[in-house]
């Protein structure tokens, strides 16, 4: 099993002993935006999430919640 990388998902002692092990910290953002009928509009930020959790799990430090921005809205 991984170890949890998410900081809203942490208690203050285990954020500060992810800090003290490995003081990096990940902040994923992404536009909203429509990618088809077969996508989230939030897709983009979707993956960098991911993605940022996936590195913190290998690598080290925590990942804090994604930061969504922007809009860009294509008629369907």
């Amino acid at each position: 099993m991984t170890r949890e990388v998410r900081y809203e998902r942490l208690r203050p002692t285990q954020i500060r002993q992810a800090r003290k092990d490995f003081p990096a910290l990940y902040l994923p953002t992404g536009t909203i935006e429509w990618h088809g009928l077969h996508n989230p509009v939030g897709l983009d930020t979707l993956k960098a999430h991911a993605l940022a959790v996936r590195c913190a799990e290998v690598g080290g430090g925590l990942v804090f919640p994604p930061l969504w921005f922007g809009e860009t809205m294509r008629r369907p």
